[in-house]
């Protein structure tokens, strides 16, 4: 078994015809994505770790678990990785961040979300705006809580939302109120309440979409058409009984009038 402090190998396995760079390390192999420039047999070499993740100057690159290939050429050499982890990743020196490791400090402005960043021994910290959270402010507050670094608790009701940076209640079509506790009163309604009905004869007004709910003998968009003559109740839904010697149909109680000449039910 090669030992860990060993940086670098060429192998030319037979299966592929071409060489292949890989790193040993500590953590176990790494398939550089870039093949060896000349034959002969295996060395020693320093190749540094790039390929398919580039860490850069400023950090190890950690591969425990091996690709396909890799698995095929260290199982011939008898080489063993750990299994539990499943990809390649930056481990970055002191400092520095960043997918490559490629920032420092707050060089990269990285805080996110209007956060403004602070550095100190090295490294940095972000002071997150009201409704943020996170080690660079990229969360938002969940449902429910909002303020500084989200430790505030909301006291909306179920019939609004709060806002994550103050706080503040947005009330659903239909209520207001300082925690949208309130639904709309008689001839109100929309966001806030704010708009007013248009429902005519003593209709009601749906508070959360202002369409109109005709009281006995009327209809139309505002309730404002009376029943035609064969027709009567809420909306003029319902078919009057009358003979065609009727004169008309009462549209509240879909009671008979009749012609002159004409008597009964």
């Amino acid at each position: 078994m090669f030992a860990a402090m060993v940086r670098g190998i060429r192998i030319y396995p037979w299966d592929w015809r071409n060489w292949i760079c890989l790193r040993l390390e500590l953590y176990g192999f790494y398939l550089s994505s870039e093949m060896c420039t000349s034959s002969g047999r295996a060395e020693i070499t320093s190749k540094p770790c790039v390929g398919d993740q580039n860490c850069g100057q400023n950090a190890k690159c950690k591969l425990p678990r091996a690709s396909r290939i890799q698995k095929q050429v260290m199982d011939s050499y008898r080489v063993s990785l750990p299994n539990n982890v499943t990809e390649q990743s930056c481990h970055c020196s002191h400092g520095y961040h960043g997918p490559s490791c490629q920032h420092y400090g707050c060089s990269s402005n990285p805080c996110l979300n209007g956060g403004s960043c602070s550095e100190a021994n090295g490294t940095f910290s972000c002071a997150c705006k009201p409704g943020y959270h996170g080690y660079t402010c990229q969360h938002p507050c969940k449902s429910g809580y909002h303020g500084y670094n989200c430790s505030q608790q909301c006291q909306c009701t179920e019939h609004g939302s709060c806002d994550i940076m103050t706080g503040h209640c947005n009330c659903k079509r239909g209520y207001y109120g300082t925690y949208c506790e309130q639904g709309c009163r008689p001839g109100y309604f929309g966001y806030n309440c704010a708009q007013k009905c248009q429902c005519k004869n003593g209709a009601s007004c749906d508070r959360v979409t202002g369409l109109c709910n005709c009281t006995v003998g009327w209809t139309g968009a505002v309730c404002d058409k009376p029943c035609s003559w064969n027709m009567w109740g809420v909306n003029c839904t319902l078919n009057c009984s009358c003979w065609k010697s009727a004169k008309f149909c009462h549209r509240f109680t879909g009671k008979c009038i009749c012609s002159l000449g004409y008597f009964g039910e």
